[in-house]
């Protein structure tokens, strides 16, 4: 409703960095869809209706990757048909330009 995602992506195209940490990283992908797994995180008890993420990269992030996820994940990616990028706490998605580096 504020066009937030607007807002953020005018800025980005004016040099601005975002850093997205822990949930700011499921959101720069496609969806958020990942977030509200019953069978693992964050349920979706507030009702949001639109799962749409800011869309900096096609990637769908889970940021905060420990083994103990592979099968939330996992199921996810069979449900959704869709790969998810596992980024363990002392990782980032860094995207520069059309070039993309886990670092």
């Amino acid at each position: 409703e504020n066009k937030f995602d607007e807002k953020i992506k005018k800025m980005i195209d004016k040099g601005v960095v975002y850093v997205g940490v822990s949930a700011g990283s499921i959101l720069a992908g496609p969806d958020i869809k990942i977030a509200g797994r019953d069978d693992g995180w964050d349920k979706n008890d507030v009702g949001i209706k639109s799962l749409t993420g800011l869309n900096l990269t096609d990637k769908i992030l889970s940021p905060h990757y420990k083994s103990k996820d592979k099968g939330t994940i996992s199921r996810f990616e069979k449900e959704t048909r869709k790969s998810v990028l596992r980024l363990k706490d002392d990782q980032a998605l860094f995207i520069i330009g059309d070039k993309e580096f886990i670092i």
